[in-house]
């Protein structure tokens, strides 16, 4: 299994949708696994625009940060829909 960094920074970056959108449309993937919250809404945006079938894959280690912001909350809600296995 081939581990790609993406070079994730805070903030939202259309930039990195475009990499990660390039990237499973060149290779083929069909199966994404994210760690937090912001690997995931990136992973949830490719697999509504991506012509073939993806599959989310994420791991909550924690869920201390969902007291600390509230808008944690309802990203978690919104996104973890779009996994295929949490």
């Amino acid at each position: 299994v081939e581990v790609r960094d993406l070079n994730y920074t805070k903030g939202f970056s259309f930039i990195l949708v475009v990499k990660l959108f390039s990237i499973v449309i060149r290779d083929g993937i069909s199966l994404i696994h994210t760690h937090e919250i912001g690997p995931l809404i990136y992973a949830s945006i490719v697999k509504i625009l991506c012509p073939h079938k993806v599959k989310i894959i994420h791991t909550v280690h924690s869920l201390v940060h969902l007291d600390k912001c509230k808008k944690y909350t309802t990203y978690e809600k919104i996104f973890c829909r779009f996994a295929d296995r949490i």
